[in-house]
Parts: structure tokens; sequence; C-alpha cells
């Protein structure tokens, strides 16, 4: 038999056909993935099931972006990276603020960071980020029920080292987003770390507590519904030209926060012309982030006066009240605009009128009433 008639036959049989086949099906899936990739920057398409402020977890697309476009079973396209950011769930943290903890790490890349009081006459904060999430965020301390409050007006997920009892006792009861790095589960270890004793002079413990976000939004995807983000906060789509560069031999603090009789509490902050944003002060030092190992920037900072109460509790825990509204303070582009702020952390200036904030980050201080006259500030 000739040859030339077996040899294909023989191919055939040997399964080198499907070989082929499988191989050319591969190199068109690969090229198929990548041209897909390059359109999703362009336009992202997501399906709706329902319209309620969380989503449900099955689509792959959803759960690889985590970024969310669902209502009323119609398709929604975005078109433009901003208007997928500003989708972005919001993910809330609380963080020490303690003096012995300085410098934290990733507050600078927060897009909004409360600054309250807690027991003990000392201060912590709560980061809220959506835009930018930072390499990892430390010293991640406890919850109280006031971050919650936040949390569920920015309808935000909210992690912390732990909580006051009642604040964890909410968490269960009303089935919150909520993630406590202390509870130490698979899913949670492999974001959850600790500083090492080289990094500080003292051992390791619980003002260590070290997360890494960029981990967690898959995370907690995984464990809960997608969030849709509710940012209260209305910006300028205009840029502000900063005043006159202020000579650096003027070292007098802009704006004076206090928060309680501990000065190494006190919040001030310095404005820095040239780049229309205020340099922050905690004490009488420098507050920088650990990632840059630079001064903290902030763009807009807000004082709002609220109802500050104690439990009377073994613990020294308080009550803030964050929906009865009051007295406010907007600073920025080195001015103050006077006001209130009411439920739902609406802020207005004294003629009723909405205020609008620059596009950056904002910083707000929440002051017990009785001290909001003790706030300091001049303007350039």
């Amino acid at each position: 038999m000739d040859k030339r008639t077996i040899r294909p036959k023989f191919f055939f049989q040997s399964g080198g056909f499907f070989l082929f086949f499988l191989l050319f099906s591969l190199f068109l899936l690969f090229f198929g993935i990548i041209f897909e990739a390059k359109n999703l920057s362009d336009s992202i398409i997501f399906f709706a099931e329902t319209p309620t402020q969380s989503i449900k977890k099955d689509s792959f697309l959803t759960n690889s972006l985590n970024l969310f476009s669902r209502s009323n079973n119609e398709q929604i396209f975005f078109d433009t990276k901003n208007e997928l950011l500003e989708k972005k769930s919001f993910i809330g943290v609380s963080i020490d603020n303690y003096v012995g903890v300085q410098p934290q790490a990733g507050i600078q890349s927060a897009d909004i960071v409360f600054e309250t009081l807690v027991e003990g006459s000392n201060t912590r904060l709560f980061a809220l980020y959506q835009k930018s999430d930072p390499y990892e965020i430390v010293p991640v301390r406890s919850v109280r029920d006031y971050f919650l409050d936040i949390s569920e007006i920015f309808n935000s997920y909210t992690i912390s080292a732990g909580g006051n009892q009642t604040a964890l006792k909410r968490v269960k009861t009303k089935k919150l987003p909520y993630l406590n790095i202390l509870e130490n589960p698979n899913w949670i270890k492999r974001v959850t770390f600790f500083r090492s004793v080289s990094d500080r002079t003292r051992s390791k413990d619980a003002h260590d507590a070290l997360i890494k976000p960029s981990f967690l939004r898959s995370i907690l995807f995984e464990k809960f519904e997608f969030l849709l983000p509710n940012n209260p906060f209305l910006f300028k789509n205009e840029k502000i030209n900063p005043k006159e560069f202020r000579s650096e031999a003027n070292t007098e603090f802009d704006i004076t926060i206090p928060f309680s009789t501990i000065s190494s509490y006190t919040a001030k902050y310095e404005y820095i012309p040239y780049l229309n944003s205020y340099k922050r002060i905690l004490g009488n030092s420098i507050q920088t982030d650990d990632l840059t190992e630079k001064p903290i920037l902030v763009k807009n900072i807000v004082v709002l006066s609220s109802v500050i109460t104690p439990r009377n509790d073994a613990e020294g825990h308080i009550d803030i009240d964050l929906k009865s509204g009051g007295d406010a303070y907007f600073f920025l582009d080195g001015g103050i605009i006077k006001g209130k702020w009411k439920t739902g952390l609406k802020f207005f200036d004294k003629d009723g009128n909405e205020v609008f904030f620059n596009k950056g980050n904002i910083w707000i201080s929440i002051v017990n009433s009785k001290d909001f006259g003790k706030i300091k500030y001049n303007t350039i």
C-alpha cells in the first residue's frame, strides 16, 4: 500500500486532528479574552436582578471588578472610568488614632475620614475607602455604634478588630455587612496580618492589626451582597484658583479643633495655598502616612456639632447623635462657610443652600456641642 495514503489516516486515528482543533480553539479563546478585556476599559455592561440597595453575587464580571450596574432588570452602561469608580462600594474601617501608634498607614488614600471621641477622651478614625484602596491599612481597631451609623448612611461595608458589646449585638441583629478581623476564619486570615515587632519598640498587640484591602473587595463579595454606595457630599465641577502662597515663616495654624482636655488629641490644620489643601497636625506633631512618609493633606474639612453623652458604664463608652443635626463649619479654599448639618449628613450654608465641596478627600471632625465654641480659625 502507498505510504502517502497511510500517513493522513494515521494522523486522524491517532487524535492529531482533535489536538489541532483543541489548540486552535484555545488560541481563539485567549485572543477573545484579551479583546473583551480591552473593551471593558471603555464600556462595561452588567445586568439587573432587583432594584434594591444591594445585588446578588452571581456575575463573574461583577465579582471580578467589584463594580455594579443593576436596576429594574435593564442593561446599564458606564462609559467612563470616573463613573465606574463612583459606583464602587465603600469600605469603612475603624482606625486607631492613639498617639502611641503614629504614624498610621493608609489614611491618606481614604476618600472620607471621620474623627470622633471614644472612651477615655481619646479620638478614633473611621475611614471610608472607595476610589482608591491603599496597599495596607493599620492599625485597625474596634468599632462603635456611631461608626455603624456612618456605615448605614454611606451604605458601606464595615471592618474592625472587634467592637463594644452593643455594636456587635447590632451587627448580628440587623445582619449588617461587617467583618471582625479578630474572628479569624479562613477568609479573614487571607487579609489580616500584624506588623512585625521590629516595626515598633513594643510587642505585637491589638494596636498592630493590619489589613490588605486589595484582597478585601473580592472577599467581601464572597460573604455579602454587593452594596450600592451612597455619598451625601456634593462636589464642585470648577477648579478653585488657590490664593498666593503664604510665607513659610508664618507658622500660625489656620484651624484648631479641640476634642477633649487632652491636648495631644487636638487636631490642627495649616492651609497651603499653592496646593489648595490643608496639612494636618495632631497635638504638636505633623501627622504623616506610614505608606507615603509624607504629611496628611486634606482638601475639605468639616466640623460638626453633636450631642455626645456618656453611657456611664465601666468602660466609659459614649453615644454620639448623628440624626438630630446641628451647627457646622466647612473649611475649604482657605476660607470658612458657616452653616448646619441635618439628618443623613446633608450640609447647608447659613442661607439654606447645600454646600459643594472641592473634589478630593474630606475629613469630618465630630465635636461635642458644648465644645463647639472652642474651635479656633483664621482665614488667609
